[in-house]
């Protein structure tokens, strides 16, 4: 989920489609198995004409951190 929410993210950004090509770090943290929604929020790092960059945060119904996806790269595919 957290991907595509970069890929949504980057296509509003760069107005065009793209894939996601890096993730810098992904980080888990400890929790007990949690019962109801997991919210995930994109926060931006970078953008250029071809590019972005997010941090990725899922928090739990108690707004509990649970995981990070950090430096999500996502890169405009080139139009033929």
């Amino acid at each position: 989920g957290g991907m595509q929410l970069a890929v949504l993210y980057a296509q509003r950004m760069l107005g065009a489609n793209n894939l996601p090509t890096a993730i810098a770090s992904v980080r888990h943290y400890p929790a007990t198995p949690c019962a109801g929604p997991i919210i995930a929020t994109a926060y931006p790092r970078a953008l250029s004409k071809a590019a972005s960059t997010t941090d990725i945060y899922f928090v739990n119904g108690n707004g509990q951190r649970i995981a990070e996806l950090l430096g999500v790269q996502n890169h405009a595919l080139a139009v033929a």
